[in-house]
């Protein structure tokens, strides 16, 4: 009597958790909201070095007060290359002068992007 009473009560459990964990793989997943999607729209762009070009940009402005007018002018108007070292632990934006001039070149970290130094040089460190 004890036995069939103890098979009956394990072959409810079994249904039981049958049960529980179909209707949890049937389950859809929550809908995002507009602060879930607005947070993962902002994390891709922090990981986007273009994202980042106007603070470089600004960054290299100050610390450059020496700057010439053709400098300023292409800083302001170019996209700058954007290179990174082979293990990325380091980013650089460089802004080509015409040929044969110096270039600047703005040196940061990884995601976000803060700039380190910025630099005149005649090669690119990160081609």
């Amino acid at each position: 009597m004890v036995s069939k009473l103890r098979r009956l009560v394990l072959f409810a459990g079994l249904i039981i958790a049958v049960v529980i964990i179909a209707a949890g793989c049937a389950a859809k997943p929550p809908q995002e909201d507009q602060f879930t999607k607005e947070m993962k729209q902002k994390f891709a762009e922090m990981n986007d070095p273009k994202a980042s070009v106007g603070k470089v940009r600004a960054y290299a402005l100050q610390k450059l007060p020496d700057m010439s007018d053709e400098e300023s002018d292409i800083l302001s108007n170019n996209a700058p290359v954007i290179g990174r070292s082979y293990d990325e632990s380091e980013y650089s934006f460089t802004w080509k002068g015409p040929k044969g001039e110096r270039n600047i070149e703005v040196v940061t970290t990884p995601a976000p992007f803060e700039p380190i130094a910025v630099f005149r040089v005649t090669r690119v460190y990160y081609p």
